[in-house]
């Protein structure tokens, strides 16, 4: 199979070749195009203008309707003669990317009339717009990646045309180009020596990244090159070159993972993960990142915000703090108003959505020496001149420890322009536990700096005691000497005297160097997404961290101490702000329209809903970033619309989507503990209060949902059953039993794994056995239909009829569509042990004595002697439960040798198979006198086997059909139904290529094949 696919593969790239009959194409006064290097990056030579029908569009403020375009047509000056273009006027030449884009109107459309649309606002421009999408159509990337050649040609001779025929100067030229279109914008430029400015935003990195410069967008393109970087590689599926392209390079976030945007790999899983990306809160899935460069830019043109950006050498350091200088060239606005004489590579931040655009600000103090650990919260709030931040929290745990002598910073983003700082206010809030190595008294400070990244930097000294609650103003920031300190004890509403503000150069002139400043190694997400950045000393670093622990009344206490350390040290949030709620359902109310909320908190939402405490009790739970109650699609309440249709039982489906939210992995994989503790109180109070036993609950949980379900069982010693829909694998895989789902959670775990493997391999799901049994359908990998995850990720930025949770998520959520098909379809998902799935795949492990198998699902219970790993296969397409049908051939001694394929139609009890491929090949060899299986499945079951259609096939590939023979002879068939059906027939029979043979009557063979 190896070698044929690499013979085809060879044999493809051999006829392609010949098909282009030369490394080198010619399209008149455009150039020629070659296969030699530099333009080895693709490996294909350019399609023809023909093909391409390039159309460039002209509009002005007088025709700034996409239906009032004018088509200029370098080979027709009439056109340009009857259009509005002004000579006098800035040209801007807007070139889309790679897309799925199959008219005008698609191309015009959407951002680039956006973009337009703002420049027009702004400045009386010609705008141009490039309409090359017959050259970049989904899903031939390769093919798109060489057109931008042609295009480009095609582009410089309509920009020399314009020159030529109006006397525009090229100096009046400004080519943007985003994605592929970034680097055609570099082909045009490299044609017209003189040219302006180039803009390329987010330019395209696969066939770009480490190719020669000659290729790409390069600094020579133009006299002025600025480039947006949005989607960078950082050990994950990115669209965007990282290599620095221009004169002066943009990584606004890093360039990398931009907030908000789902991370395909997700390596840093504290703040990504799930591959359960809901496109509301998404753009174009995956390629969220990519287009975030175009949202920049047009957020730039018009904003009176600017996005204020550093040169640093990394993102790390600007994120600290340490490049933050305005002065000597060291800044630069990104986007449309980018000052020219910039050079370098700069970094900024920007928010997660809404306007982008935001200033960054870091509060930093130092605690006093030999002051008492205490532990609590922070809350800043900037003011300056006629605006002020909002007041935001600086650290991300209420109970943060603060040591002595350590200096602590948070940063958060604000859409407040402060061009100064004129008071700081600063509330401490003690944490409402103490333990015996903290207390939750006051907060004694020495030293606050205040910093943003539009270059306001003000700084005070003196001893401050804050109590807790108290809000502190400071009026004005002042100078001071090394050794001298003003004490202040710090009351309850009372402001400090004021005092002179220094500029930062003072500063550090009196201390003589640098403020301390803590390193983080850890990417910070602006402040609205309720993440916050801290840092310390580095005597911090070294000192071992104290343990987090929370507490909610009743619901217990939790700590990040081992083995609750599996999620980087992060503690439950509220019950308050989680927001827990269970639904109840039965068939008086089997609709999520019609859902009855009850709690544990109030017993008339139980007695005034349809909750009957004499029937079972089946508990869905969701997992991370799950869609709410009343989102489409909900897989919950599809499984509480199948159960109710078969059993007469109560639903309860646990809504915890607040808690589970979307980007913070880690913080929901904690949560978990919290709202377990939640439903192990709802059922204590059912049973308490109802009469209900807990014999009658069994529990259902998806991916985070199933470990909670876990954290439920761990509570109530005794549950009867708890089936764990592909548990998630990240931070649970190599961790101890005891914070993930594991046999001893119920009286009996079934597990079904769907996702499993590495993480960076993009799998969600956990691998290792968890339950009881544990059933891996195909595999427990790589579903059937969902193809691969990353390639699939890429096309779901290109086409639009494929959406991110189809690719993603594919494979992780075939483990609730398994279950829920398994409800009420006739058709069982029977699986098997056996050693591995490969020994199954081959045919092996059909033996289903001693309740070796059992039936995968809603009906599990029905087998519970079933123990270990099962295996089984299912379809592609829905429904997926298959029948499986046994098929084994004896070949005649003496038959020529052939390659080929056996169909079989199997009929019986008034029902037909459609027609089944025994081999896994066209081209499968068969030889004289040997025996052949092969194990197929249908959707069709057959009992009784009352006739056989057999077709062979002979192989039609050039490459073995002259040396093998057309015609099949077997001497001997046998089929064999996992209902128990089985017929066989011994006899020479003839099966010519193509010709279907019928087999109705049936002999017992003596011979065992």
């Amino acid at each position: 199979m190896a070698l044929w696919s690499t013979i085809s593969v060879f044999a493809v790239s051999l006829l392609f070749a010949i098909a282009q009959d030369a490394d080198q194409v010619c399209y008149g006064d455009l150039g020629c195009f070659s296969l030699q290097a530099p333009y080895t990056n693709t490996g294909r030579l350019p399609d023809s203008p023909d093909q391409l029908d390039t159309k460039f569009y002209l509009f002005t403020r007088s025709n700034a309707m996409v239906a009032d375009r004018q088509l200029l047509d370098f080979d027709n000056p009439s056109t340009l003669r009857l259009s509005s273009f002004k000579h006098e006027k800035p040209v801007k030449v807007w070139i889309h990317g790679f897309t799925s884009a199959k008219t005008a109107e698609d191309v015009v459309s959407s951002s680039a009339a956006q973009a337009m649309a703002e420049t027009h606002k702004k400045d009386d421009v010609n705008y141009i717009i490039v309409d090359w999408s017959r050259g970049v159509q989904y899903p031939d990337y390769t093919a798109a990646a060489s057109n931008i050649r042609v295009v480009g040609a095609q582009l410089a001779k309509l920009v020399t045309f314009l020159v030529d025929q109006t006397g525009v100067s090229l100096e009046q030229f400004h080519l943007i180009g985003y994605s592929l279109g970034a680097h055609l914008a570099g082909e045009a430029g490299a044609r017209l020596p003189g040219l302006a400015r180039i803009t390329g935003l987010d330019p395209a990195g696969p066939m770009f990244e480490l190719a020669d410069p000659a290729i790409r967008l390069s600094p020579d393109d133009a006299n002025f090159v600025d480039v947006i970087h949005t989607d960078t590689p950082h050990f994950n599926v990115a669209f965007g070159i990282g290599t620095p392209v221009g004169d002066v390079d943009f990584y606004p976030n890093g360039g990398a993972r931009q907030p908000d945007c789902p991370d395909p790999v997700v390596d840093t899983l504290s703040s990504l993960v799930s591959g359960t990306f809901d496109a509301s809160g998404l753009v174009d899935g995956a390629g969220c990142s990519h287009h975030r460069a175009l949202d920049y830019w047009i957020e730039s043109i018009n904003s009176p915000c600017l996005f204020v950006s550093h040169r640093c050498d990394s993102y790390s350091k600007y994120e600290d703090g340490e490049c933050w200088d305005t002065s000597g060239g060291s800044s630069a606005v990104m986007g449309y108003d980018v000052d020219t004489s910039a050079r370098g590579t700069m970094y900024t931040s920007t928010f997660a959505q809404g306007s982008f655009c935001g200033t960054e600000f870091k509060v930093s103090f130092r605690t006093r020496r030999h002051a008492r650990t205490t532990r609590g919260q922070v809350e800043a709030t900037v003011v300056g001149p006629g605006a002020s931040t909002d007041a935001t929290e600086l650290f991300s745990s209420d109970s943060k420890s603060f040591y002595d002598d350590r200096t602590y910073a948070g940063q958060f983003m604000s859409r407040a322009n402060l061009s100064g700082v004129r008071e700081l206010q600063l509330t401490f809030t003690a944490s409402d536990s103490a333990t015996f190595w903290s207390s939750n008294g006051d907060l004694k400070i020495t030293r606050i700096d205040v910093q943003s990244s539009t270059g306001v930097t003000v700084s005070h000294c003196g001893d401050y005691e804050l109590q807790s609650g108290s809000t502190v103003t400071f009026t004005a920031f002042g100078n001071f000497e090394p050794g001298k300190r003003i004490r202040y004890n710090v009351r309850k509403g009372k402001r400090l005297p004021e005092l002179r503000s220094l500029p930062y150069e003072d500063i550090l002139r009196v201390y003589g160097q640098k403020r301390q400043q803590g390193q983080s190694s850890s990417r910070k997400q602006p402040a609205d997404h309720g993440n916050h950045h801290t840092t310390t000393t580095q005597a911090m670093t070294t000192t071992p961290k104290p343990p987090q622990v929370v507490c909610y009344g009743d619901l217990g206490c939790f700590s990040d101490e081992y083995p609750f350390d599996n999620t980087g040290r992060v503690v439950p949030q509220s019950p308050e702000y989680i927001n827990t709620v269970f639904y109840v359902f039965t068939k008086s109310n089997p609709t999520i329209e019609a859902r009855q909320a009850i709690s544990y908190d109030d017993i008339l939402s139980v007695q005034n809903s349809p909750f009957d405490p004499t029937k079972p009790v089946k508990v869905l739970i969701h997992g991370f970033y799950s869609y709410p109650i009343t989102g489409d699609p909900f897989w919950a309440g599809d499984a509480m619309r199948e159960i109710l249709k078969r059993d007469d039982i109560n639903v309860i489906i646990v809504d915890w989507n607040k808690g589970a939210e979307f980007p913070n992995y880690a913080q929901a994989a904690t949560n978990i503990r919290l709202v377990a503790a939640q439903v192990a109180k709802l059922i204590t109070f059912l049973i308490n209060g109802t009469g209900a036993g807990l014999n009658q609950f069994s529990l259902v949980g998806h991916s985070l949902g199933a470990h909670l379900s876990g954290h439920v069982g761990k509570r109530l010693p005794g549950l009867p059953r708890i089936t764990g829909l592909d548990p998630a694998e990240p931070f649970f895989e190599d961790y101890d039993p005891i914070v993930r789902l594991d046999p001893t959670d119920a009286l009996f775990v079934d597990v079904i794994h769907t996702d499993g493997g590495e993480i960076l391999s993009g799998a969600w799901g956990l691998d290792l056995p968890s339950g009881h049994v544990d059933f891996y359908p195909n595999g427990g990998k790589g579903q059937p239909g969902c193809g691969n995850t990353w390639i699939g990720s890429i096309t779901s930025v290109f086409d639009p009829s494929v959406t991110l949770d189809d690719v993603v998520d594919c494979s992780h959520n075939r483990a609730y569509e398994f279950y829920i098909e398994s409800i009420n379809n006739p058709c069982k998902f029977v699986a098997y042990p056996c050693r591995s799935y490969d020994d199954f795949a081959a045919g092996g492990c059909r033996d289903c004595s001693n309740n070796a198998c059992s039936v995968m699902g809603y009906d599990v219970d029905n087998n519970m002697a079933a123990r270990g790993s099962l295996y089984l296969s299912t379809g592609d397409t829905g429904p997926y439960c298959r029948y499986e049908y046994r098929v084994t051939i004896k070949t005649k001694a003496g038959m020529e040798h052939t390659r080929g394929n056996l169909v079989v139609i199997i009929k019986g009890n008034g029902q037909t198979t459609p027609p089944i491929q025994i081999f896994d090949s066209g081209s499968y060899a068969l030889d004289q006198d040997t025996t052949h299986s092969g194990i197929v499945t249908s959707t069709v079951g057959i009992d009784s086997i009352l006739e056989l259609q057999l077709t062979y096939l002979a192989t039609d590939n050039i490459l073995y059909s002259w040396a093998n023979a057309a015609d099949l002879t077997i001497d001997r068939i046998d089929v064999t139904s996992s209902s128990g059906a089985s017929v066989s027939y011994c006899g020479e029979m003839l099966l010519r290529d193509g010709q279907m043979n019928t087999l109705s009557s049936f002999n017992n063979c003596d011979v065992t094949p």
